[in-house]
């Protein structure tokens, strides 16, 4: 359990701090290469790398949405013709969480590539 919490909140942090200077897609490259680096399972990575940024945004979200009289949610309902806030909410999560765990996912496979080709080469 200790192994997984340490990427994770590695990922959240590195996504916070590079977010703020870099687009969105940062996400990507930070699940790849944190996953990479420290997580061996694929099934692991993906879930490390959707939960983290999954969380980070709902977080970003909520602190935002806080920020403005008008909640932008309400906004972004008209824009997408939804009235519920749930689905408003929840799609960017998804979508963000999806692009994090696919990160980890690639990084994760690319270590297990790299120790075979290792393997096989000796």
């Amino acid at each position: 359990m200790r192994k997984l919490l340490f990427p994770f909140f590695l990922i959240g942090i590195l996504n916070l701090a590079l977010m703020q200077v870099l687009s969105w897609w940062i996400i990507i490259i930070t699940s790849f290469i944190v996953c990479f680096i420290m997580v061996q399972k694929k099934t692991n990575a993906f879930i490390i790398g959707f939960m983290s940024t999954v969380l980070l945004w709902l977080l970003a979200a909520y602190i935002i949405d806080g920020g403005y009289n008008i909640p932008m949610a309400k906004i972004l309902g008209q824009v997408v013709q939804s009235e519920s806030l749930v689905i408003i909410y929840m799609m960017p999560f998804i979508l963000g969480g999806l692009m994090g765990g696919l990160g980890g996912l690639m990084g994760s496979q690319l270590r297990a590539l790299v120790r075979k080709q290792e393997s096989t080469s000796v």
